[in-house]
């Protein structure tokens, strides 16, 4: 319980930074959140915990390039 505590203050805190170069035009973000499954997948795993890593490249004041990366994890409920 203590690690997953840990895990998720970082991620947390991880959430809450944000960096800015004004110079360059680049934005670096961190994101965390929860997934709730619905319907059939709901009745084979719980609520899933992951993050999401961004990336934002302002190529001038109206066009900018965007990128996203991430992750979510779901454990699997077993039925005895």
């Amino acid at each position: 319980m203590k690690k997953i505590l840990f895990v998720v203050s970082i991620l947390f805190l991880l959430s809450c930074i944000t960096t800015t170069s004004n110079s360059q035009g680049m934005r670096v973000g961190v994101q965390i959140g929860a997934a709730f499954p619905t319907g059939d997948w709901s009745d084979n795993v719980s609520t899933g915990m992951g993050g999401i890593g961004t990336f934002n490249y302002e190529l001038n004041k109206k066009i900018s390039l965007t990128g996203a990366i991430g992750y979510y994890s779901f454990k699997i409920i077993f039925y005895s």
